[in-house]
């Protein structure tokens, strides 16, 4: 997996925008690896002042992968776009799931800012997945009230997602389902 893994984050940044996509949805599959040497690797730091051992165990997968879907969130291609949307809110319900959250909270805003900057320019069903997955990054990091109740992040949330609600033509439209948790 050390070797599989660096390979599938180099090709989630491949000029084809297909190859993009499978390597996102490859990297996924892979969820519980990336979070099970994450958790590994938070445990020898904290038993141990070896950095050099800390090193060997992963080259911080978990890191890497959070920076890579947020960047292919913003891709201009919305297969790559749904691909990484669904990916990190696999990541955030599995690290949720498996007691894993706490991995995520020093990446958590990034993570909300860019689900923030998608929720301004996603359309249609990439708005249902960014919803979802804003929804799932928000529940992992609930235990941190700096970050999710804090004014700023707030003041960064609550405009795009007005904006949407008040775009809402009539409360059978698929969308108020999805941005009804959110007020």
């Amino acid at each position: 997996m050390n070797d599989l893994y660096p390979m599938l984050l180099r090709w989630s940044g491949h000029p084809r925008p297909l190859i993009r996509k499978i390597s996102l949805w490859s990297m996924s599959r892979y969820t519980n690896w990336v979070l099970y040497t994450a958790r590994k690797r938070e445990e020898l730091k904290n038993s141990s002042n070896n950095n050099s051992t800390t090193q060997n165990i992963s080259n911080n997968f978990l890191e890497l992968t959070i920076q890579c879907y947020c960047q292919r969130m913003v891709d201009h291609t919305k297969i790559v776009q749904a691909a990484s949307c669904s990916s990190l809110g696999i990541l955030a319900e599995q690290a949720k799931t498996d007691g894993s959250g706490n991995l995520l909270l020093p990446l958590a805003q990034p993570m909300l800012q860019t689900c923030v900057q998608c929720l301004n320019s996603y359309q249609e069903k990439n708005l249902i997945l960014v919803c979802d997955t804003l929804a799932f990054v928000i529940e992992c990091c609930k235990s941190r009230h700096d970050i999710v109740r804090s004014p700023q992040f707030l003041q960064m949330v609550m405009p795009p997602l007005i904006a949407r609600w008040n775009l809402l033509k009539n409360a059978e439209d698929h969308q108020y389902v999805r941005l009804s948790p959110f007020f």
